[in-house]
């Protein structure tokens, strides 16, 4: 079932953290102090790789499904895992697309 605000904003992580999937390899880890961070899981020459895509409420739902959508094309020329890569902690996924 996909994510919604409403699922997302009574989340609530005890001991653990939990993770709340939603499609296409994203999902929100919710961390027992209540940090919600976007994590987008993905192959890249058969190997999984896992890139933030930056906290929630900042990065709203629709906003980090819509990057998914989008994602595979960037991911097909390799620009996009390198900038990944090579940016400074404070930017994110987010940040590169736009």
């Amino acid at each position: 079932m996909p994510l919604s605000d409403t699922k997302i904003r009574n989340a609530k992580a005890v001991e653990k953290p939990i993770k709340l999937s939603d499609s296409g390899g994203l999902y929100l880890i919710v961390t027992p102090t209540g940090g919600r961070w976007w994590r987008l899981d993905f192959r890249y020459e058969g190997k999984r790789k896992t890139i933030s895509m930056g906290i929630y409420p900042d990065v709203p739902l629709m906003l980090a499904q819509e990057v998914v959508s989008t994602y595979p094309n960037q991911t097909s020329n390799n620009c996009l895992v390198q900038q990944g890569r090579s940016a400074t902690s404070r930017r994110t996924l987010v940040n590169l697309l736009m």
